[in-house]
């Protein structure tokens, strides 16, 4: 006499309150797994933009060029874009200050990206 179970039939005859913990339980993991997909999703998108920059950067392009073209399309997802664009506008506004020694500007980009890859 072997009357074995199916997991339908477990939960159609627990309790209310076991039914609504098991509720909740598959609910949360739907959740849980929406957001993994998301947040890695979110990841190949930001490795996509760090590789585009880094290209673009590394391509011998001017500056003060990649600076007009990161301003114009910003990737959001791209830290290393804001680390540049932080510490590229501060070196432009320092360079400009007239008796501004080398190492002041430099110390000063130095800082203004150090700000940037702390956000």
């Amino acid at each position: 006499m072997s009357s074995e179970l199916t997991a339908f039939e477990i939960v159609i005859n627990a309790s209310l309150p076991v039914q609504l913990v098991m509720l909740l339980l598959v609910m949360v993991s739907v959740l849980s797994w929406g957001v993994i997909f998301r947040k890695a999703a979110e990841y190949r998108e930001a490795r996509r933009a760090i590789s585009v920059f880094e290209e673009r950067f590394w391509s011998g392009i001017d500056l003060s060029r990649l600076y007009v073209q990161v301003n114009g399309q910003p990737h959001v997802n791209s830290g290393q874009e804001n680390i540049f664009r932080a510490g590229f506008k501060e070196f432009a506004r320092l360079s400009q200050q007239s008796g501004t020694d080398g190492d002041a500007v430099m110390e000063g980009t130095e800082r203004a990206m150090r700000v940037a890859l702390y956000r």
